[in-house]
């Protein structure tokens, strides 16, 4: 968050480190610049006297002017670029203020060359003021291009017989303009390094949430190549950008295709983010040996890709696999997810002095852990278990995760037999296309064991076609869904437990996959 006047970042910590990027790519390279383009000017003038011989204009005050006053000027600020480098902003500020004095001198001491000549000299300090502004901080930059304007203007003006007020609104009116520019220029740097950070902090929170070896390389689109990010008993040994290449390029997927193309190929396709972008699994040659590598990309400012080797092994029992990873999905999955939270939330703790903030962005954070273990665990592939639990089960639930809504619910039905992960699922992603935080829910027993779970809500049509596609794929738990205008109506099945072997039937109380995220104690 950016203040709305000063644009100083409300986050102190990435303020600091905006600051030091400025510095460093930015006010230092500059600052040397303009000692050393003053040093040449000042160099050229003195040349210029000595080969015309006109020796009668360094006169006292030409030459403290001219040469000592720029050299004192100068030898100052090498020694706040050498030792007080966090000074270099205010230096530059001074800078500025200097640019200012020679222009009032040139304009009004006696012209050694022709006016054209000192005209020339004056474009060339306000060009260079307009570079410094450029690199300063909005209200610094803001003042600067406000008042030399503002001075020149009156120098011009001064002891004129006749005022021509057109120009001066010219003047002002091109100001005006130029500080809707600065602003929109600086809320643009500061948005794109703001976007960087994130990245760099989730890149942080990834390699702690990974436990296992691991490899992240990002894109970077200045270079147009992958650069080496950070790896961690990663199978081979990579520890500098060059290895990374030749470990990329040494990856063939074809004869024709190595994973370097393949990766630049993905993002250069890219266009939304979906869950193909992350877990996906290729069988690899790699130095003559058949491998099985799982990839995943983040797209952001700058695309980051997580590269694990699964197994060395092409023909691992692949069914095996799955089978394990059901059977760990909870201890797995709830670990990750909770040292996530955990992660996120203690520099929550730091910056919001009011709990209550905190907690609400928390509990934000844990809905979105939990879309996206549901998501995790329920598959089109998935075997879903049959359970019979209590309706006002899942409704608890929801008022613990929509804890800031006002949601009103009216249940006649006591048990119920379904897939109450699924019917979760489903009930997070129809309230997340509510427009409002009103709602109301109501349930209907109906004929031939059908259930109807009523929304009364106002919602977004937005992506409704999604919502009727998952539906069929579920069409052993549900039968349709109903959109009207101010409501949404799910049509579920009740079950009956003489289902043959179309199901695997579980009590409810044996499923404890969500248990942990879902406790409303905590």
């Amino acid at each position: 968050m950016m203040n709305r006047y000063s644009l100083f970042f409300k986050d102190n910590h990435l303020e600091d480190s905006y600051q030091k990027y400025l510095l460093e790519i930015n006010r230092k390279p500059l600052l040397k610049r303009l000692i050393i383009s003053t040093t040449i000017v000042e160099i050229s003038d003195l040349l210029q006297i000595i080969a015309s011989g006109e020796y009668e204009v360094l006169t006292l005050n030409y030459a403290f002017v001219h040469y000592l006053f720029e050299i004192i000027l100068n030898l100052i600020l090498i020694l706040i670029f050498r030792y007080y480098p966090k000074y270099i902003g205010k230096s530059l500020l001074f800078y500025n203020h200097f640019f200012v004095t020679a222009f009032v001198v040139i304009e009004y001491q006696d012209a050694m060359y022709s006016i054209n000549y000192q005209k020339i000299i004056q474009i060339g300090i306000i060009g260079s003021q307009f570079i410094i502004i450029l690199q300063s901080d909005f209200i610094e930059a803001a003042y600067q291009a406000s008042i030399f304007p503002s001075i020149y203007l009156f120098i011009w003006s001064y002891k004129q017989e006749q005022i021509y007020y057109a120009g001066i609104v010219a003047v002002v009116l091109s100001v005006l303009v130029f500080l809707q520019c600065l602003y929109e220029h600086q809320v643009a740097l500061r948005s794109q390094f703001q976007l960087g950070f994130i990245d760099n902090q989730w890149e942080k929170i990834f390699t702690q949430l990974i436990g296992e070896q691991y490899l992240i390389f990002y894109f970077d689109n200045g270079t147009f190549s992958f650069q080496l990010s950070n790896s961690k008993n990663y199978i081979y040994k990579i520890d500098t950008t060059q290895q990374l290449k030749f470990y990329l390029r040494a990856i063939k997927l074809s004869k024709t295709q190595n994973f370097e193309q393949y990766c630049f190929e993905q993002i250069q396709s890219h266009k939304n983010f979906s869950q193909d972008d992350l877990k996906q699994n290729l069988t690899i040659l790699f130095q003559g040996k058949t491998q099985i590598i799982q990839y995943s990309i983040f797209y952001s400012v700058r695309p980051l890709i997580l590269l694990q080797v699964i197994s060395k092994d092409k023909h691992i029992n692949e069914t095996q696999i799955q089978i394990d990873k059901k059977i760990n999905l909870d201890s797995n999955y709830q670990f990750k997810y909770k040292k996530f939270i955990y992660l996120l939330y203690q520099p929550l703790k730091k910056k919001n002095n009011d709990i209550s903030a905190s907690l609400n962005c928390l509990s934000k954070i844990r809905k979105i852990c939990l879309y996206a273990n549901l998501q995790e665990y329920i598959t089109p592939h998935s075997i879903l278990s049959v359970q019979i639990f209590k309706l006002d089960y899942l409704f608890q639930k929801i008022n613990f995760i929509y804890s800031d809504y006002d949601i009103q619910i009216d249940n006649k039905i006591n048990l119920i037999t379904n897939n109450k992960e699924l019917l979760l699922m489903l009930f997070i992603e129809i309230i997340e296309k509510t427009i409002s935080k009103h709602l109301k829910i109501s349930t209907i027993f109906l004929e031939n064991q059908q259930v109807l779970i009523k929304f009364t809500c106002y919602y977004s049509k937005k992506s409704l076609d999604k919502l009727m596609q998952r539906i069929r794929l579920y069409s052993n738990f549900l039968n349709s869904i109903e959109f009207d205008v101010q409501f949404i109506g799910l049509y579920i099945r009740n079950i009956s437990l003489d289902i043959g072997n179309n199901f695997s039937f579980l009590p409810s109380n044996k499923n404890q996959l969500f248990q942990n995220l879902l406790n409303t104690d905590r």
